[in-house]
């Protein structure tokens, strides 16, 4: 099962949020694949939107959770992120 979600502004796309159901070995999970929106419509709540939806889906499908990776750069997602209740997990390291 996937949930896809596209955000539209005057027929162009401005988003996409896409979360696609993983059976883990005793739990179902979703694991984040994208949450995009465009640069020009940014800082509008359109990702804090998404993200909720997605959420809301989560839960009706009865997963115990929600995977995202998020570059430290970008402060806005981990924000939102934070904000939704997400926690800090794992770090990957790169040299």
């Amino acid at each position: 099962m996937i949930f896809f979600l596209v955000a539209f502004h005057d027929e162009a796309i401005v988003g996409i949020h896409i979360i696609q159901k993983l059976e883990a070995r005793f739990r179902k999970v979703g694991g984040i694949a994208t949450l995009w929106v465009s640069p020009e419509m940014r800082k509008q709540g359109i990702a804090r939107s998404m993200k909720e939806r997605g959420i809301e889906w989560s839960k009706k499908e009865g997963l115990s959770s929600l995977e995202t990776s998020v570059s430290i750069f970008n402060k806005r997602m981990l924000d939102i992120n934070r904000k939704n209740g997400f926690k800090d997990e794992s770090i990957i390291m790169r040299k």
